[in-house]
């Protein structure tokens, strides 16, 4: 028997409609990866995990590809989180929002296994943090005419999660975004 093991951030660390779309696209250029790290080393993730964390790449990418999101960067913030939440047709997703500016008012990550050992929830929450960060700091880049050295690298990790590579490589990609000079990311591997 596997437990699922969400993990819920307050929704109020994110202050835009940018941050938000920004979290989305990282999410679906490299969900694939998340389902095989986000449990304790060498373990599979659970039979049901479909069932109770869909995949969002697909939906994403449909609602990219129609012009949906394109358009609804036109509405305000609020209006964008309500769209958000009508194409996101359950909780059941790996990343949901449903709960945003509703009474949990929580982004939540349900991919990963429930576990019982400390260090894979904290590994966890880790990983979702520094997601969230990263997604803030590139949705804050996105709005700028120049980037320094430090931020058009940052940028350029951001791309190559678009590019159609190796997994592994792909996770090294993800891991140098997310913990840029951060020791952490060895504690994640």
């Amino acid at each position: 028997y596997k437990r699922q093991g969400h993990i819920h951030f307050d929704a109020n660390y994110f202050q835009n409609k940018q941050e938000y779309l920004t979290l989305f696209e990282l999410w679906s250029d490299v969900e694939d990866i998340l389902y095989l790290i986000a449990n304790r080393s060498g373990e599979i993730p659970r039979s049901d995990v479909v069932s109770y964390a869909c995949p969002l790449f697909q939906s994403f990418q449909d609602r990219m590809d129609d012009g949906t999101i394109v358009n609804s960067l036109d509405l305000d913030d609020q209006q964008f989180i309500d769209e958000l939440h009508s194409w996101q047709e359950s909780k059941h997703n790996s990343l949901n929002i449903r709960n945003v500016n509703k009474s949990k008012n929580t982004i939540e990550f349900r991919i990963s296994n429930g576990s019982m050992s400390f260090v894979t929830w904290m590994q966890n929450i880790v990983l979702y943090g520094h997601l969230l960060m990263a997604s803030k700091r590139l949705a804050a880049l996105s709005t700028k005419k120049e980037l320094n050295r430090e931020e058009q690298n940052l940028w350029n990790l951001k791309e190559i999660l678009k590019l159609n590579v190796s997994k592994e490589d792909k996770l090294e990609v993800l891991l140098d975004l997310l913990f840029q000079n951060d020791l952490r990311k060895d504690c994640l591997l």
